[in-house]
């Protein structure tokens, strides 16, 4: 296989992205799963793919000016990004 031919393009880089997702964070109760940014890093020949969700049953308490001062409960939203190698598809790190 030409060399070429192994470089990932960006929707390679998301699939994968959200292949190791599925892989690490299936005993997670997720939802919201969502691609949040993407960018390609020369330096090391990289994608960052940042996916955000939300964890089923993790809330946090707010106060609402607009409700006089009544508290309301909004999902906490996570982001982890995940750094794979161009060349391949190899996870490098995740943060």
């Amino acid at each position: 296989m030409d060399a070429a031919e192994k470089h990932l393009d960006a929707d390679q880089a998301i699939e994968k992205a959200f292949e190791y997702f599925d892989r690490f964070f299936k005993k997670t109760p997720a939802k919201a799963v969502l691609l949040e940014g993407l960018s390609y890093h020369d330096v090391g020949d990289e994608w960052r793919v940042v996916i955000g969700f939300e964890l089923i049953g993790r809330n946090k308490e707010t106060r609402d000016s607009t409700l006089f001062g009544q508290t309301t409960t909004v999902p906490i939203r996570e982001t982890r990004t995940f750094v794979i190698s161009s060349m391949g598809g190899s996870l490098k790190s995740m943060e």
